[in-house]
């Protein structure tokens, strides 16, 4: 038998074993991950795909499933297939809907998929079923405003993109992203005054944000633009 003969075998084997171990009750999702992520490291993104969808149809009590289908549609989309990455996403929120990864992932492929109006619905779903923000939530909910802003402004929508936007700076004002953004996008709109008042955000805090670009619109001071620069 030649060696490459020998090699396929081999392989058959490993991932034959792989498919076993998924369809018994020992198999964690920490396992699965791992089995998967290295069939992946070798461009068998087809087999860890069916790797996970072994495992998630013999682990239908698991309490942590929306993770393994939040990583199937991961390889999906590694693999070309938008439309099954979104129905995995859709799985995955069904079990857990206040999951901040998948919301904003389904709204990505939503919007890869040339749907913006449907990707904006989307985030917006998860920013108000998250009235009340917990430390550990935050970062997902400023990650999903950004992307409302975004996707508001490439549709040209820019006074909706500003709220959205401002209301993502307010949130996290240590964050200078959405505060650049916001900024820029009022100058693109000749809103002055450019750095408009904020409850939540100080003065100082959004000159620290902006940008030197937008700086040399608002200030010809040469030092200030030196030291933003």
């Amino acid at each position: 038998m030649s060696t490459q003969g020998a090699d396929t075998m081999d392989k058959a084997s490993v991932l034959a074993s792989f498919m076993t171990r998924a369809r018994s009750e020992d198999m964690t999702l920490a396992e699965l991950i791992r089995l998967a992520e290295s069939l992946n490291g070798l461009g068998l993104g087809g087999e860890a795909g069916d790797l996970y969808r072994t495992w998630l149809a013999y682990h239908g009590d698991n309490s942590l499933r929306h993770l393994a289908w939040f990583n199937y549609s991961v390889t999906l989309r590694q693999q070309g297939d938008l439309a099954g990455a979104i129905n995995a996403l859709r799985s995955a929120l069904q079990i857990s809907p206040l999951f901040g990864p998948a919301h904003i992932n389904l709204g990505r492929a939503l919007e890869d998929s040339g749907l913006a109006a449907q990707a904006i619905a989307q985030w917006q779903v998860f920013v108000q079923a998250t009235p009340d923000i917990t430390a550990d939530k935050v970062g997902h909910k400023l990650m999903t405003l950004q992307h409302i802003g975004r996707t508001l402004e490439n549709g040209e929508q820019l006074g909706a993109a500003e709220d959205v936007l401002r209301a993502a700076m307010e949130l996290a004002p240590d964050k200078t992203e959405a505060a650049q953004h916001w900024i820029a996008l009022r100058q693109r709109q000749c809103k002055w005054p450019v750095l408009a008042p904020s409850e939540h955000m100080s003065r100082r805090q959004m000159l620290s944000a902006i940008s030197p670009m937008a700086l040399a619109a608002l200030s010809d001071d040469p030092m200030f633009q030196l030291a933003k620069a």
